[in-house]
C-alpha cells in the first residue's frame, strides 16, 4: 500500500537554475526543468529492525520492494509499509547463496532473478522467498531483462547485444551488437538495462549516452541518443609488477548511474558529482526524444518505476527507500480550482 500521509519536496525552477551551473556547460544549456515537484508516497529506512547496511540492487512491484545488500549478501523483499517479508542468501565463502551480485530483476510472476556472473550463475527467487532455479552463466553479463516463459534475456560484455538464455544456460536466440558496438572494448559495454513491460526493454551503458530499445524477442532494435552525445572511451593498460592491469580511461567521465522505464518515459538516473544535486533526465519510450529533466530529492544510486511513480534507493548518508510521484505545477492548479 501507498503511504497516504505524503509529504511534499519542493522541486523549483529557482533551485534548478541556481544547481544546474554545476553540471558541464554544455550539459547545462542542453536541459530543461519543468516547474513541479516530487511527493514522497514511501519511505523505508529501517524496516523490522533490521537496517540496510549497504543496499546496492533494486526491484519493485506495486505491492513488494526487493532490495539486494551487499552487507551479508542477502536479498530481502519489503511491503510498502517498511516491513521485512523474508530475506535470503548469505555469502558463497559461508556457505550461502551469492558472490557478488551485479543486476536484479522481476519475472513475470512476481519473483525476481539475481545476476551473480562472479559466481558462474543466475539465481531466480519466487515471491515468497524460495529459490526455483539456478542457471549456469555460459557467459559473463553485465545486466540482464525479467524472464519469460522461464527464460532471461543477458546482456554480455562482449559479442553480441543481447541473448535469451533458458534455465538451463543454453542460447536461444540473439541480437547481434550494431556496427557502433563492434568495436568497443569490452571493460567499456559495462551496461545497465531497465524494462516497463513483457514487451521491450533499454539497454544503457555507464561509460556512453548511447542507448537500445530492444523488444523482449531480440527482433528488433531501436538506437536513442541521451543528451550532449558522448563517445564511449578506450582503454589503458598499466604495469602492477609482473602483471599487466586493463581498465576503462581514467579520463573518462560516467555516464549513467541508473535506467528505469515509466509506463511513457525511459528514465536516466545521470552520473554527477558529489556536490551536484542528483538527476533524471527523461526520453520517449516510442521516440526517444527528450523530455525534461528532473532534480531527485534524495541522492538515489539505483532507481526503478511503479507506473509512474519512481523508486530510488538511497546509501548514504543514511540508507533508505524512497516512492516518488512527480506533481507538475499545471496538475496542482489544476486540483485547486
Amino acid at each position: 500500500m501507498w503511504r497516504d500521509d505524503r509529504r511534499f519536496v519542493g522541486m523549483l525552477c529557482a533551485i534548478a537554475l541556481l544547481t544546474s551551473t554545476r553540471l558541464p556547460a554544455q550539459e547545462a544549456d542542453a536541459r530543461s526543468f519543468g516547474t513541479g515537484r516530487w511527493i514522497e508516497t514511501a519511505r523505508i529506512a529501517d524496516a523490522g529492525g533490521l537496517k540496510l547496511r549497504k543496499p546496492e540492487l533494486l526491484a519493485a512491484t506495486r505491492s513488494r520492494l526487493y532490495v539486494f545488500d551487499y552487507a551479508g549478501m542477502l536479498l530481502r523483499s519489503f511491503d510498502y509499509s517498511g516491513k521485512l517479508l523474508w530475506a535470503i542468501g548469505g555469502p558463497r565463502s559461508e556457505g550461502g547463496e551469492f558472490l557478488s551480485p551485479s543486476d536484479l530483476k522481476l519475472t513475470p510472476d512476481g519473483g525476481v532473478v539475481v545476476l551473480d556472473s562472479p559466481s558462474g550463475r543466475a539465481t531466480f527467487v519466487d515471491s515468497t522467498g524460495k529459490i526455483r532455479a539456478r542457471t549456469p552463466l555460459a557467459s559473463t553479463f553485465s545486466a540482464i531483462s525479467s524472464a519469460r516463459s522461464g527464460r532471461f534475456v543477458g546482456v554480455p560484455l562482449a559479442s553480441a547485444l543481447a541473448v535469451e538464455v533458458d534455465r538451463s544456460g543454453n542460447i536461444l536466440g540473439r541480437a547481434e551488437s550494431p556496427a557502433g558496438l563492434k568495436d568497443v572494448p569490452q571493460l567499456a559495454r559495462e551496461s545497465l538495462v531497465a524494462e516497463a513491460d513483457s514487451s521491450e526493454f533499454v539497454v544503457a551503458f555507464r561509460w556512453s549516452t548511447r542507448m537500445y530499445v530492444i523488444t523482449q524477442d531480440l527482433k528488433r532494435v531501436r538506437a536513442y541518443e541521451q543528451l550532449s552525445p558522448m563517445p564511449f572511451p578506450g582503454v589503458v593498460k598499466t604495469k602492477r609488477g609482473e602483471f599487466s592491469v586493463v581498465r576503462v580511461d581514467p579520463q573518462a567521465r560516467e555516464v549513467v548511474r541508473g535506467i528505469a522505464m515509466t509506463t511513457s518515459h525511459i528514465v536516466i538516473l545521470r552520473a554527477v558529482r558529489d556536490d551536484t544535486p542528483p538527476l533524471v533526465d527523461l526520453y520517449s519510450r516510442g521516440t526517444g526524444a527528450y523530455s525534461g529533466s528532473r532534480w531527485l530529492p534524495a541522492r538515489a544510486i539505483r532507481v526503478a518505476a511503479v507506473g509512474e511513480r519512481l523508486v530510488g534507493l538511497v546509501a548514504s548518508p543514511a540508507p533508505a527507500i524512497y516512492v516518488w510521484e512527480w506533481q507538475s505545477a499545471a496538475s496542482r492548479d489544476d486540483r485547486k480550482k
